[in-house]
């Protein structure tokens, strides 16, 4: 039924007051680009292949076309049903490489987190590996070491590093000395036009920071608040790709957020200056 249904008459493209970047690296192609009625369940993870998005919720995956947004597949029990007799019931914010999604898999109960991978072209899962981490809220995929980075909601004193291909943990990052990780971390994604950095995505103030995952200098980059009041716009997943020379509704940096007066969803896009 969703091929019925075109979101290009659903969805809005609106600026919101009061909402300004703080960085002058990067400018705001536009301010939201709302989520129509099919997809405003979905408020935790952005990605993307060549084709299009990736998007997570608690339990649910979707992938959809470019633009306008449309729903090309759906799997409503992304999450294994051995899981969620455990109470696993959130997917964080998900990431891509060679046709596979990486994401964490959290428990509202005392349960470790758990990373996942799912078949991007059908959304099945294809295995999971439990650690130690208290939670797993994001994942983030650098194809250049093999590498998954991970962490704690609000773990400050390092990120954890696990093996792409085993997601056995192989390492840690830790901030430089007199540093230390924003707090609230919700998404995190590599940038493919500035290597070597790890972008974080910050439910604080609607900002984000990166980290140089060689030196682990932690530098802020932009605060784009729609609202001084704690928590009235979250911010969810973070993801890179440029499309520039596609739609002149997008940039290069998206990041998707949940409004939680309104229970509206919205991809802000950003280009560098």
């Amino acid at each position: 039924m969703w091929t019925d249904i075109l979101l290009s008459l659903a969805v809005l493209l609106a600026v919101c007051p009061s909402s300004v970047v703080t960085a002058d690296s990067w400018t705001k192609i536009k301010d939201d680009i709302r989520m129509p009625l099919e997809l405003r369940v979905v408020n935790e993870g952005l990605a993307h292949d060549d084709k299009g998005w990736f998007m997570s919720n608690q339990h649910f995956l979707y992938r959809t076309s470019l633009w306008p947004l449309t729903i090309e597949v759906a799997n409503h029990h992304a999450i294994p049903d051995e899981l969620t007799q455990m109470r696993y019931d959130h997917i964080g914010d998900i990431d891509h490489d060679q046709g596979i999604i990486y994401g964490g898999m959290e428990s509202s109960e005392d349960h470790p987190g758990i990373i996942g991978a799912w078949n991007a072209t059908d959304l099945t899962i294809i295995k999971y590996v439990t650690t130690e981490q208290d939670g797993m809220p994001w994942v983030a995929v650098d194809p250049s070491t093999r590498s998954l980075y991970a962490n704690d909601w609000n773990q400050v004193d390092a990120l954890q590093i696990y093996d792409m291909d085993s997601f056995a943990l192989k390492g840690t990052l830790k901030p430089a000395a007199g540093q230390s990780l924003p707090k609230e971390i919700q998404g995190a994604a590599f940038n493919p036009l500035d290597p070597g950095y790890l972008y974080m995505a910050i439910n604080g103030n609607c900002s984000v920071y990166k980290i140089d995952v060689v030196s682990g200098d932690v530098t802020f980059v932009l605060s784009d608040d729609y609202d001084k009041r704690p928590h009235e716009y979250e911010m969810e997943g973070i993801t890179f790709w440029d499309l520039r020379d596609h739609t002149p509704d997008f940039g290069v940096m998206h990041l998707f957020g949940n409004f939680m007066t309104v229970k509206e969803k919205g991809i802000r896009s950003y280009t560098p200056v």
